[in-house]
């Protein structure tokens, strides 16, 4: 192959060969590098943990103790503290006529190895504790509840035996035994994995507050819950418990149920991958679900935690938290039959946080304002910033009937974070999933350290995502738009021949430069 040589005024112009040294007279032009497939993800800003008010000293502990990301220990304590309190009570925000609950909705995402699961651990021991006393309280109650039902059914089949088909007499004597003995509370605080249609059957006969947490939250967000089929379903459920909308439930075999006064807290962590899809699901986003989550994705910690000792203090203050979530969770005042809790009032000068923040929010959701590309979460934004507030306040004094101004500060700083991470999280998650995957295929390609690429190889060695032919061609087609891959041909347009294999279609791997790897 030769190269055109511009030519000498005066001379004819020449072909050289373009194997020959380059001289400043016979330089080729310089080739374009490869074009970045998205613009890399904008620097996560430290989370504010200073903002989490009574709840700063145990997730500096946590911090110090597993050297986990800041985002990640405060996402576990702020979940913790929230399913220990939204059953207290509900927070009535300026501007609402009806209560609100305090329910939270949080989502950690982190690659693995950054300690995501002991980080959770730590917080939710006082939440273990409580599960713990439940067993043991509900040994007794079932064995209760067993003698009770039994007699029960005996007295009700002999009452029937003895009416001898006297309708009026049985029914009169049917009536003075009442209802059927109810079903003891069950012992579970947290979930990590169910169906959604689970997870209202349990709440039947659950505990006022449930929460579902799992540190392996990709398995719930990629199982059954939110499947093609049940997704809808499944994201409309969420919503309406997060709203704390009375539960109805109807099945052929069970009848009919409507379950009041439930609050269901949910923590999810997830690595990126499947976080992304779950962010970028366009059924999610138009139903609403993905508004009702704070999410936090910190910069990773891996490589940076050298070996320290825990210090007594950080220990004592992880202990003092969980007697406080034990407490929180052991006081839980029962709810009536409209499943009423009491109302934290926002007044004086919370109110006036509350109502500034709301309306600096609401000029920012404008077309040109700066929470216009995430104007269903911003819409939320003094709400999630209140109910934060009421966590803050009740965790701080479990018999307030406000909530105070310092913790409606910290509401709103803690809300301005999630904002950030939501803009910044929302522009990864319109890159196009064809173009993750190419990414992971350019990622491969470095790995292995390929110098030429053809489909075949790809789609039985390759990165998980791409088990077929089209699959492959479609990522490889995409690094070859984007100036990391050029396409192979033999002599007179035949195919290219590849460790002695004939391929009609082969792609050299090119490096930073533009040239191909290897030479």
């Amino acid at each position: 192959m030769t190269a055109f040589v511009s030519p000498a005024p005066g001379e004819l112009p020449a072909f050289v060969p373009d194997d020959l040294p380059h001289f400043p007279g016979n330089a080729p032009a310089r080739r374009e590098p490869p074009r970045p497939l998205f613009r890399p993800s904008t620097t996560p800003e430290p989370y504010p943990v200073a903002a989490t008010g009574p709840l700063a000293e145990v997730t500096k502990a946590i911090i110090a103790l597993t050297q986990a990301p800041p985002g990640i220990c405060a996402n576990s304590v702020l979940a913790a503290a929230a399913l220990a309190t939204q059953a207290h009570a509900d927070v009535r925000l300026p501007g609402t006529e009806r209560p609100r609950p305090i329910t939270l909705y949080l989502l950690s995402i982190a690659g693995s190895g950054e300690r995501k699961t002991t980080a959770d651990r730590e917080a939710l021991i006082g939440v273990r504790n409580r599960e713990r006393d439940l067993r043991e309280i509900a040994k007794e109650a079932d064995g209760a509840f067993r003698n009770a039902t039994e007699a029960y059914d005996a007295a009700r089949a002999e009452v029937v035996k003895r009416g001898k088909g006297d309708l009026n007499s049985t029914r009169a004597t049917l009536d003075t035994l009442g209802n059927p003995p109810a079903r003891p509370t069950r012992p579970i605080l947290l979930m990590t994995e169910p169906t959604v249609e689970g997870l209202v059957k349990l709440l039947a006969d659950s505990p006022p507050t449930v929460g579902l947490f799992s540190s392996e939250g990709g398995s719930f967000l990629g199982g059954h819950a939110l499947s093609d089929e049940a997704r809808l379903r499944s994201g409309a459920r969420l919503s309406s418990l997060w709203d704390g909308e009375p539960i109805d439930r109807v099945r052929s075999g069970d009848g009919s149920t409507v379950i009041v006064g439930r609050r269901v807290a949910l923590h999810l962590m997830a690595q990126p991958d499947a976080a992304a899809r779950f962010l970028s699901d366009p059924t999610l986003r138009d139903q609403g679900l993905l508004s009702r989550f704070l999410i936090s994705s910190p910069a990773p910690t891996a490589g940076t935690r050298m070996f320290r000792a825990a210090s007594l203090e950080t220990m004592q203050t992880i202990e003092h938290f969980a007697r406080t979530i034990e407490d929180l969770l052991r006081s839980i005042p029962p709810t009536n039959e409209d499943g009423g809790l009491r109302t934290l009032t926002v007044e004086g000068l919370a109110r006036a946080r509350f109502i500034g923040f709301h309306d600096a929010v609401e000029k920012e959701i404008a077309p040109a304002g700066r929470l216009a590309s995430i104007k269903g979460f911003a819409s939320k934004l003094a709400e999630h910033a209140g109910r934060i507030a009421a966590v803050l306040s009740l965790v701080a004094d479990p018999t307030c009937q406000v909530v105070s101004p310092d913790a409606m500060s910290n509401g709103v700083h803690l809300a301005n974070h999630y904002a950030g991470e939501a803009l910044r999280l929302g522009d990864d998650a319109r890159i196009a999933d064809q173009l993750r995957v190419a990414e992971k295929l350019r990622l491969w390609l470095i790995e292995k350290n390929k110098a030429i690429v053809f489909p075949a190889e790809v789609y039985q060695t390759g990165p998980a995502e791409l088990r077929s032919k089209a699959e492959a061609l479609a990522a490889i087609r995409i690094l070859a738009d984007h100036g990391y891959l050029s396409p192979m041909h033999g002599a007179a347009g035949e195919p290219a021949v590849v460790d002695g294999v004939s391929r009609r279609e082969a792609w050299r791997v090119l490096d930073a430069d533009g040239y191909p790897v290897g030479g």
